[in-house]
């Protein structure tokens, strides 16, 4: 009777185990469509404990966890890019800061290689780039206006015009003061000047001592015709 209990049950344990295998593939299936990979997988496993070894269940499983493992693998990427991306806006930030507008630019272009859709960058680029443009018309014109004094000044310093070859020398200095040109055109003005008022000295050491012996003569010829002079006075 118990044999005959069990062989009467088998049939309605195996349609039970086919529907609940249909209800889990088909609870599955829907489950995936919405995108809702972890529950799906547990789907499947109820499936697969109806119907052990099931290809389709197999083949599902195998589906979900590719997609899973592609987007662990996409979820690491962004989040890799995301901090590469804050990291480049930072230090390119700071740069931005510190006036280093060519660095800050380069930092600003890297950030567009990893995120190229991202609008903050590109403003900052366009920012730069007008303030670049700017900093080279000023530049231009330092150069021009520096070039211009120079060339009036070597002008002056040719005809020796010293006192003011050296003033619109150190005018162009105010312009560029690194520049090792006027200094040294300056130097050479110094020096020329310090010659020229040694040698003035030196004349008018010369023309004193010219006058002094001239002086003194006079005096000792005047006191050698002195006597005789007193003589014929008497």
């Amino acid at each position: 009777a118990l044999s005959i209990k069990k062989a009467e049950d088998y049939p309605k344990d195996q349609i039970r185990k086919i529907e609940l295998y249909q209800a889990q593939i088909k609870k599955a299936d829907k489950l995936i469509d919405s995108r809702d990979y972890q529950n799906a997988l547990t789907a499947l496993g109820e499936a697969e404990n109806a119907k052990p070894n099931d290809q389709v269940v197999k083949e599902k499983s195998a589906a979900i966890e590719k997609i899973l493992a592609e987007k662990k693998q996409q979820e690491e990427k962004a989040l890799a890019d995301q901090n590469a991306y804050n990291e480049s806006i930072r230090k390119a930030d700071q740069l931005f800061a510190d006036k280093k507008y060519a660095e800050s630019l380069a930092g600003y272009q890297q950030a567009l290689t990893i995120k190229g859709t991202e609008t903050y960058p590109k403003k900052q680029i366009r920012e730069i780039e007008t303030i670049l443009d700017q900093l080279a018309k000023e530049q231009a014109k330092k150069d021009k206006d520096f070039q211009t004094l120079v060339s009036l000044a070597d002008n002056l310093l040719g005809k020796k015009d010293y006192g003011n070859a050296k003033t619109t020398y150190q005018r162009a200095l105010e312009i560029k003061p690194v520049e090792t040109y006027p200094k040294s055109q300056i130097q050479k003005i110094d020096d020329t000047l310090a010659q020229l008022q040694k040698e003035e000295q030196e004349k008018l050491r010369l023309a004193k001592e010219k006058a002094d012996q001239e002086y003194n003569l006079a005096m000792a010829e005047a006191e050698r015709y002195l006597p005789d002079l007193l003589d014929k006075a008497e």
